[in-house]
């Protein structure tokens, strides 16, 4: 129901969230409870993320590359 429900909004204009309660946000008021201390943690984590997708990034190339029959692929 949810998507339909985004489907629709986008379809006609731009959605508006404000008057659905059936889509509650999951983190509404996340950075209104955030702290310095909090923010630096979650920055701190993002940037770990940012590392670990540059590691699958280049594994995925790495793969591609093996699976492919041109030899002549660079990363």
């Amino acid at each position: 129901m949810g998507i339909s429900v985004l489907i629709q909004a986008c379809l006609d204009g731009q959605p508006n969230m404000d008057d659905n309660d059936s889509l509650p946000l999951p983190f509404e008021d996340f950075y209104l409870t955030m702290g310095e201390n909090n923010l630096r943690e979650s920055f701190r984590l993002l940037a770990c993320f940012k590392k670990d997708m540059h590691k699958v990034e280049t594994y995925l190339r790495v793969a591609n590359c093996r699976r492919s029959l041109d030899s002549n692929c660079t990363l």
